[in-house]
């Protein structure tokens, strides 16, 4: 995940082949501009990624990727 420090907007991280460079991706949310990102992940009947951040009301928030779409 990559935080923009000027704009606060969460991107994934994406890298598209292993001799390709990491790339800036889908932007996921927006997060106070000091927010640190938590991210977890597993494999269960697909790709399982949380993200978990501040958002600019100060609240503690969670972004999901379940089964090839973020919610």
């Amino acid at each position: 995940m990559l935080l923009d420090p000027y704009s606060g907007i969460i991107h994934e991280a994406c890298k598209p082949t292993s001799t390709e460079p990491w790339v800036k991706g889908v932007a996921l949310a927006e997060a106070i501009r000091s927010s640190k990102i938590a991210v977890i992940a597993w494999i269960n009947k697909g790709n399982q990624i949380r993200v978990y951040y501040q958002d600019p009301h100060l609240y503690l928030r969670e972004y999901c990727y379940d089964k090839a779409r973020w919610t």
